[in-house]
This record gives C-alpha cells, structure tokens and sequence, in this order.
C-alpha cells in the first residue's frame, strides 16, 4: 500500500502544480496564482494514513521552480515547511473540525507568506511586491475547502475502487 500511496500522493500533487500553474494565466489572479499545491499538500498531511515522502516534495518543488523561474530550492523550501507544519498539527489533532484546520492554515500561509518575502528579497535583492504576494496567499487560505473537497472525493473514489477491486475473484 504504501507504493500505491505515494505514486497517488506524487500524482495528485503534480497535478495540482500543473493546475496552479495554468491558473497564473487567467486574468483574475493577476499572474500570482494561488499556492493549491501547499493546500494539498497540508490536507493530506492531516488526512492521510501516510505522510508523503520528503524526495517527492523536493523532486515536486524543483520542476515547480524551473517551470516558474523562481529560484531552485524556493518552492521545496516552502512544501518541507508545510511537511513539518502539518506533522505538528497531525499530532495534535485528530480529524479537526474545518474551522480549526482552516485557522491553522492560514497560520501556516502566513508563515509561508514571511518566508516568500525573505526568499524573494534575497534573491533580487529588492523589495518584493508585498500586495501580490498577500494577494497569492490570502487567496491560497480562501480556496482551502474546494482543496479539502477535491481530496475527499479523491480518498472516496479510490476506497470504492479499492472495495471493488477486492471484491472481484479472478
């Protein structure tokens, strides 16, 4: 199981990068679309019998980079600090309700949001632009239940497919 869980977990996790990525061509988010994959990633931190493995979160985060000309290491940075957010939360919550999960979200997004301005200051050695950076992250924190309900009906469709499969005799 534990194969099959991280290829589904790698595979819903490049996915929304690519879905994150075509989000920044639509007008609406102003070019900085919102981080979904971090979304994904904190949710199946909570929800998920396995934690996702620390190699597929830097492997994710360094295509995300190259896709984005952002600097290599930015986006893996970020996911391994979500990784060890959500093991702290994991441990202290089970099954959250959603208004704390959502609390503890936008905790972490502001997290993120500080390290996002420290990176990127460092790097182009200038101030970034804060608004759109709050903008991505404010948005990121608005769209966490569309991120939650896509994940459960991923988890519902795969034990249906589980239960099914198990079912049939050959």
């Amino acid at each position: 199981m534990t194969l099959t869980h991280q290829l589904l977990a790698f595979t819903g996790l490049f996915a929304m990068l690519f879905i994150e990525v075509a989000l920044g061509y639509f007008p609406a988010f102003h070019g900085v679309a919102p981080k979904l994959m971090m979304a994904l990633l904190y949710v199946m931190l909570l929800y998920d019998e396995e934690p996702v493995r620390l190699a597929s979160l830097v492997t994710l985060g360094v295509i995300f980079d190259s896709l984005q000309g952002n600097p290599l290491g930015y986006t893996s940075g970020g996911l391994i600090l979500i990784a060890i957010f959500g093991g702290f939360a994991r441990r202290r919550l089970t099954r959250p309700p959603f208004s704390t999960l959502w609390l503890e979200f936008a905790f972490v997004m502001l997290g993120l949001f500080v390290y996002a301005i420290i990176v990127m200051a460092s790097y182009h050695q200038t101030q970034p632009a804060v608004g759109y950076v709050l903008f991505q992250f404010s948005a990121t924190v608005l769209l966490l239940p569309l991120v939650l309900a896509a994940h459960q009906l991923a988890s519902n469709i795969f034990l249906f497919w589980q239960a099914q499969s198990g079912r049939r005799s050959w």
